[in-house]
């Protein structure tokens, strides 16, 4: 009898392929679901535009346009403001600055934030420096009540390069 070595080859494959497919056919697969409904309701804090400082809100997200002279300290008095929208319970909320204003080309760059939980009238709350990106403010607002943010600005520079900042509003109950 001759050994053919062509067709030992084939063979072998065969059952090593056939060993392969019936370790894979052997697996058990387990499944799990997540399924998730959505609600969507009506924002619990929002920005309302100030009197003194041309304000573009589109939901949560808020522009002020300010106008400074150079060398001139300038106070925005009412910028803009930010209301607790929630009929009942107050929210904590951590204010930060993402984007902050060079102090090479302004000698102030303040927000300052009032708010009226206890009167009427405004009560200074913090003041947040926007030429510092550590800098932030961390406090609580009950339902109905508002923030007020003042603007203090001095530009020391006719054609400042950095001229935008952004801040960041977190909260939560």
């Amino acid at each position: 009898m001759e050994i053919n070595i062509k067709k030992i080859l084939k063979i072998s494959t065969l059952l090593i392929m056939s060993l392969l497919i019936a370790t894979a056919s052997a697996t058990v697969y387990r499944q799990m679901r997540l399924t998730g409904n959505i609600t969507v309701t009506t924002p619990k804090l929002v920005w309302i535009e100030g009197e003194d400082a041309d304000a573009t809100i589109d939901g949560s997200v808020a522009t002020i346009s300010l106008t400074v002279e150079n060398g001139t300290a300038m106070n925005f008095t009412s910028a803009i403001y930010l209301k607790n929208n929630n009929q009942t319970g107050s929210f904590h909320y951590n204010i930060t600055i993402i984007d902050g204003l060079s102090s090479s080309e302004f000698e102030i760059a303040k927000i300052h934030i009032y708010d009226n939980e206890t009167t009427e009238d405004w009560s200074y709350r913090d003041t947040i420096d926007l030429t510092n990106t550590n800098d932030y403010s961390v406090d609580t607002l009950s339902a109905g009540k508002y923030l007020r943010f003042t603007v203090e600005i001095k530009a020391i520079n006719d054609s400042p390069t950095d001229t935008q900042f952004i801040i960041k509003v977190e909260y939560w109950p």
